[in-house]
């Protein structure tokens, strides 16, 4: 196996890179404390500022919709989250579509359904919300008194495994099933139905 290692070009970040997400294959996108968007293009190893974000805004997370295969199409969207309790929805030419209010405290993460059709957010507040492509609130799906920390989506989008403290919890979306949490020890897993 090789591992092939390239020196970025100028543009580069001048702070702590807080998230990173595929585009598609050969591109990808970054952002950091500095308050840049930066377009990777592993092709031909071109670096470009994408966006440059407001002075007040820190991003916490970041992720691009997901590409439609039965479509054959480039989704041109992607979410960023920030310290302000707010997503943006930006364009792939680094314009800001929309802004929500959507947490109070920080929105410590942000992701698209596989199918592109809802992305959840999490954040200090202890609330796990599902939102529509264009950002319009669906449900409030879990309210805690600490902080959730990280979420994400199961394959077929029927669920939504995320992290509370020193639990895991998984949120079934569909009736038929049930929610379960389990607290994980070191090797020790201990589950509740």
């Amino acid at each position: 196996m090789r591992l092939k290692v390239t020196i970025a070009r100028e543009p580069k970040h001048s702070d702590s890179v807080i998230a990173i997400t595929w585009i598609k294959s050969d591109e990808l996108i970054s952002v950091g404390d500095d308050q840049q968007v930066l377009k990777w293009n592993l092709m031909n190893g071109d670096v470009q500022v994408l966006m440059h974000l407001p002075s007040m805004l820190y991003p916490t997370d970041m992720q691009w919709l997901p590409h439609d295969s039965t479509k054959q199409q480039l989704n041109d969207i992607f979410i960023l989250t920030s310290t302000d309790g707010k997503f943006y929805i930006c364009n792939r030419n680094g314009r800001i579509e929309k802004v929500v209010d959507a947490h109070q405290g920080a929105i410590l993460s942000g992701r698209w359904s596989h199918d592109g059709s809802t992305f959840a957010t999490c954040g200090e507040d202890g609330a796990i919300k599902l939102w529509s492509r264009n950002g319009m609130l669906r449900s409030i799906l879990v309210e805690n008194n600490y902080p959730v920390y990280g979420i994400c989506w199961n394959g077929d989008d029927s669920s939504i495994a995320y992290c509370c403290g020193e639990n895991c919890f998984i949120k079934v979306l569909k009736s038929q099933t049930l929610n379960f949490d389990f607290i994980s020890y070191m090797a020790l897993s201990y589950f509740r139905l």
